[in-house]
């Protein structure tokens, strides 16, 4: 029971300190798995890609893709799965906001374009 101080009562935690042990249990898993230094691996490339091809933040134009092929790419082609009927719903599921998730997509699609011309060549 919070006190008129706004004190929390002994023993509770508040959504920050969850949210901190959760991604703490999640980074210890995936190093307990042997799967930590790959995903730290590919986000530094791929931070370094786009950072070289001045995407960092890309905006549609950007990509040439309005938004409704993106969310197609993203989920048909990427994911595998169909495009879910809430895009607002998703994102609150997986914790974001849909700008934010259309930004983590938008730099995704672009690395992914990035990548795939330079096995071609």
């Amino acid at each position: 029971m919070a006190t008129s101080t706004g004190s929390r009562p002994s023993g509770t935690r508040s959504s920050r300190e969850l949210a901190s042990s959760i991604e703490q249990e999640f980074l210890a898993q995936l190093r307990a798995d042997g799967r930590l230094s790959g995903i730290v691996a590919r986000a530094r490339e791929k931070r370094a890609r786009l950072e070289n091809h001045g995407l960092l933040e890309p905006r549609l134009d950007d990509a040439a893709i309005d938004e409704a092929a993106l969310w197609k790419w993203y989920f048909e082609q990427h994911l595998r799965s169909p495009v879910p009927a809430s895009l607002d719903g998703y994102a609150e599921c997986h914790g974001v906001d849909l700008d934010r998730l259309r930004r983590a997509v938008l730099r995704e699609y672009c690395y992914t374009r990035i990548v795939e011309r330079t096995r071609l060549t």
